[in-house]
């Protein structure tokens, strides 16, 4: 158990490093937390040896280890992950600043209009009528599509 919380423990903090694979490393590290404080709890029980036989090394420092390495995955994927946040907000900010500024209106605004509401608002900006814009939009996703391909 010690040894495979350590394994834990090291895989964690290396994705929890990564971006965007830190949310799932939430699973080992926590896994690997529960199984260093069982190996430790293990570890500090006495153990019963036959007359003549040697007692089996313990494994508590590698169980302290897995800990640390769990309790430092934990720690650095919950700061990434409200870093990730705040990145998400302020370019989602940003965004509809520009969106505003440039178009008069904003990400909010628009994620309230109904599809056709949007089409009027596009045909507006663009200084298209709405089968103008409803054309150009059609060849600019064909255009997309095919060079996705």
């Amino acid at each position: 158990m010690a040894v495979a919380s350590l394994v834990l423990g090291i895989i964690s903090v290396i994705l929890g490093i990564i971006p965007f694979c830190n949310v799932v490393a939430y699973v080992p590290a926590i896994v690997g937390l529960i199984l260093g404080i069982c190996a430790l709890v293990k570890a500090n029980k006495p153990v019963e040896v036959a007359e003549g036989e040697e007692a089996p090394k313990s494994k508590k420092g590698i169980s302290i280890a897995g800990i640390i390495c769990n309790g430092v995955a934990l720690v650095i994927i919950t700061v990434m992950v409200i870093i990730a946040a705040f990145a998400v907000k302020t370019v989602a900010d940003v965004t509809s600043d520009a969106l505003k500024e440039q178009f008069g209106v904003s990400l909010d605004e628009l994620s309230d209009m109904s599809e056709e509401e949007m089409q009027a608002k596009l045909a507006e900006i663009s200084g298209m009528d709405e089968e103008e814009l409803e054309k150009a939009l059609e060849d600019a996703f064909t255009q997309a599509f095919e060079e996705a391909e």
